[in-house]
């Protein structure tokens, strides 16, 4: 559950599927920060549509919630109607949560092919 998540500060990451090759590409440049994540006392947590399994088939070092039913992208606002080839998906987003659970930064795709880089998400979390 994403609540027992927010102990500390998260960087919560929304996408759109595990089969998608931008979305495996962000989670994998993601990974290789994981050194950096640690270091900066920050919990980087993902959110999509697939099952428990393919989240876990994913092989990362940091947590892969379900969302299948999109309950949780709706709640942030983030549901995307037929957004995929006539599929519901959560629009890609980047969170940052503070340890108040307060929404401190968020960065929602306006186009599907641009992301942040881990780079643009350290410089937020210095500020």
């Amino acid at each position: 559950s994403i609540a027992n998540v927010l102990l500390f500060l998260v960087v919560l990451l929304f996408f759109r599927g595990h089969y998608r090759i931008i979305c495996r590409a962000e989670l994998g440049e993601l990974a290789k920060r994981m050194d950096d994540f640690k270091a900066s006392r920050v919990s980087l947590v993902a959110v999509g549509p697939q099952t428990p399994a393919q989240g876990k088939g994913l092989g990362l070092p940091f947590p892969v919630l379900s969302d299948e039913g999109l309950e949780v992208s709706k709640k942030y606002g983030l549901f995307h109607e037929k957004g995929l080839a006539s599929m519901d998906v959560p629009r890609p987003a980047t969170l940052l949560i503070d340890k108040d659970r307060k929404i401190r930064w968020i960065r929602v795709g306006d186009n599907i092919r641009k992301r942040p880089a881990p780079e643009e998400i350290f410089e937020e979390l210095r500020k």
